[in-house]
């Protein structure tokens, strides 16, 4: 399934509801499977869910190491002029800041 399947099948669905109904039985499901599922996701996102950061950390940092072992990735951009088409809102390169631009002679 693509990815905008996915965002599709949730476009009218009850966020707010399906909160409201996890349970910790549901938390507890979710961190203990080995591949998880979009709904697996939402019952960590939950509010009762916060009772359990420590252990989301401990499995995120199992599958971090799993993935990429023990190695730090930099990543150092490297801009010719001052500005950017991407349109990231927290970068100071978005040509839509309104800010004077050098320029060259």
């Amino acid at each position: 399934m693509s990815f905008m399947n996915r965002v599709n099948e949730f476009e009218s669905f009850d966020f707010d509801g399906y909160f409201q109904s996890v349970t910790t039985a549901d938390i507890e499901t979710s961190l203990n499977r080995d591949h998880l599922e979009p709904y697996d996701l939402l019952n960590l996102l939950s509010k009762p869910a916060q009772m359990f950061l420590e252990e989301m950390a401990q499995k995120a940092r199992l599958i971090t190491q799993q993935y990429f072992g023990r190695t730090i990735g930099l990543y150092a951009p490297m801009y010719i002029s001052d500005y950017c088409s991407n349109h990231c809102t927290y970068c100071g390169f978005n040509t839509a800041m309104n800010f004077k631009r050098t320029g060259f002679p």
